[in-house]
């Protein structure tokens, strides 16, 4: 099975096949530092996305928890305001 090809190349081809396209010259310093950004700004938004991920999952796994907790240990009118503000139906419990 052949290996996916260089992230780096795929790029730098890229900005190759645009720049000619347009009628456009860098020399290949400046393609590789492009590429390089390029590269570097992928990688960056890939870690934030896996970092947002990770946040919902936690996220979600403590509402979970919060919500069997309320159901086990709180009276029934408090379980219902304490779920609205979860939900976000409103900010305040009602008195």
């Amino acid at each position: 099975m052949a290996e996916p090809p260089d992230p780096q190349a795929v790029i730098l081809d890229a900005i190759s096949t645009t720049l000619n396209a347009h009628g456009y010259w860098l020399p290949i310093e400046g393609k590789r530092a492009v590429a390089d950004a390029v590269l570097t700004r992928t990688l960056q938004a890939e870690a934030a996305a896996e970092a947002d991920r990770r946040n919902a999952i936690n996220f979600q796994i403590r509402l979970d928890a919060t919500r069997d907790w309320a159901r086990r240990n709180l009276p029934e009118h408090q379980q219902a305001d304490l779920l609205r503000v979860l939900r976000g139906d409103t900010t305040k419990p009602s008195n």
